[in-house]
């Protein structure tokens, strides 16, 4: 899963989700293998890699993105085995990376 999300050059890598109950979430990511080189900012250059957007039906806000001009950029995976959670990085008309993520909240 990860080399079909992040690229075929990611051999392993650490994430962890922290999501607050009205749904606004931040994911970090720390790539281990290849380890990233580390740089100063280049002005513009920084900030982030992916939007997430979470979403009840990730097929469903998969297809309205592609409607809108954007894209499917990966499979969707299944990031729990046995328990309804998916994911599918899109891209929007613009190029801009979208996890669309589905969490069910008991």
């Amino acid at each position: 899963m990860t080399q079909d999300l992040q690229g075929q050059h990611i051999k392993r890598m650490k994430n962890a989700h922290l999501t607050a109950g009205n749904g606004v979430g931040l994911e970090l990511f720390e790539f281990i293998e290849p380890r990233m080189e580390r740089r100063e900012p280049e002005g513009y250059h920084t900030g982030f890699f992916h939007l997430c957007l979470i979403v009840d039906d990730v097929d469903a806000a998969a297809e309205r993105i592609e409607e809108g001009g954007g894209k499917r950029i990966s499979q969707k995976w299944n990031t729990r085995p046995g328990k309804p959670y998916f994911l599918q990085y899109c891209q929007d008309p613009l190029a801009t990376p979208l996890s669309c993520t589905a969490i069910v909240r008991n």
